[in-house]
Parts: structure tokens; C-alpha cells; sequence
């Protein structure tokens, strides 16, 4: 996610959406939150990923937080990715514990926009937002392409050979 607008920025093939979103950038841009993805990080500055945050969500938020918040940068850059990520039919409660402790822990930076959606002091959005998901299950599913393809057909798709 853009730091500067909260937009999506880059490039990447999804399977649980069925499709590539985003577009190309011109240069790294400054982001507030990776989807967990891939994530390249220096060494040197000292970074790990915090073990306290529950489940396995919102690690690409966190430790983008916690680059800022050293004093580090972190970008986005136009790579060929594949998300072979699995369909989700709702935003079930690990997802939303990990959602409670990102509040917690960035009570002071927030908004946070996020790949998921936005991540707020009050989190009615949320609310929002798994209503909408628990509405468009049908359409959502039929989109979903399966992960046990090989990646590298889905790479062709975008032209990434």
C-alpha cells in the first residue's frame, strides 16, 4: 500500500482473485504496508519480525511499522510475483485477533491502509468490510483460480516468461 495515498501500488498475480492487479511502477515507492508477500529486508538494520503478533496475518503491516518507526524506509518495487494465495470465503477470528493487536500495538500511527483493509482505532470498517466479503462469497469463488497449479502458468499469463 502507498504510503502517500493508501492505494495498491505494484504488480502482482493473485489466484485467489483470479487475475494480476496493480501496474508497473517507474521507481520504488514509499509503502505503509506490504501484503505477505515477499519481503526483503537489509540485515543491517536490525529488523525481525515480532513473534508476539498472533497467527499469520498482518506480519507485512507490522514489520513495515516497525521499519518506519526505526527510521528505515520501505518500498514497494515493480517485481514478477505470484500470490498462489488460497480463496478466502470471510475474514474469520485469527485473522480479526491479529487485526486487534495491530490496534494495540500502532495506536498512534493509525489509519493504517492494508492489502485487507484499513486498520482503524474503532474498527467499525472492519465490520463493514466482512460484511461485504460474507456477501460476495458466490462471485469471489468463481473467480478463485486453484493453488495447486504451477505458478509458472500463471507468470505466463502476465507475459513474465
Amino acid at each position: 500500500m502507498s504510503a502517500d495515498t493508501g492505494d495498491y501500488v505494484g504488480r502482482v498475480w493473485s489466484s485467489s482473485i483470479g487475475g494480476e492487479i496493480g501496474s508497473d511502477l517507474d521507481a520504488p515507492t514509499p509503502a505503509q504496508s506490504f501484503d505477505e508477500l515477499a519481503i526483503v529486508m537489509k540485515r543491517a538494520a536490525g529488523l525481525r519480525f515480532d513473534e508476539r503478533l498472533p497467527n499469520f496475518h498482518l506480519y507485512g503491516t507490522d514489520i513495515v511499522q516497525a521499519a518506519l518507526s526505526a527510521g528505515h524506509g520501505a518500498y514497494v518495487a515493480t517485481l514478477p510475483l505470484v500470490h498462489n494465495d488460497t480463496y478466502k470465503d470471510q475474514l474469520r477470528e485469527d485473522f480479526m485477533s491479529a487485526y486487534r493487536w495491530m490496534q494495540r500495538k500502532w495506536r498512534d500511527r493509525l489509519p493504517l491502509s492494508t492489502t485487507v483493509g484499513s486498520i482503524t482505532w474503532h474498527g467499525l470498517n472492519m465490520r463493514v468490510e466482512r460484511l461485504r466479503w460474507s456477501r460476495s462469497v458466490a462471485k469471489r469463488l468463481r473467480v478463485a483460480l486453484p493453488t495447486e497449479v504451477d505458478p509458472r502458468s500463471y507468470s505466463a499469463r502476465c507475459g513474465w516468461e
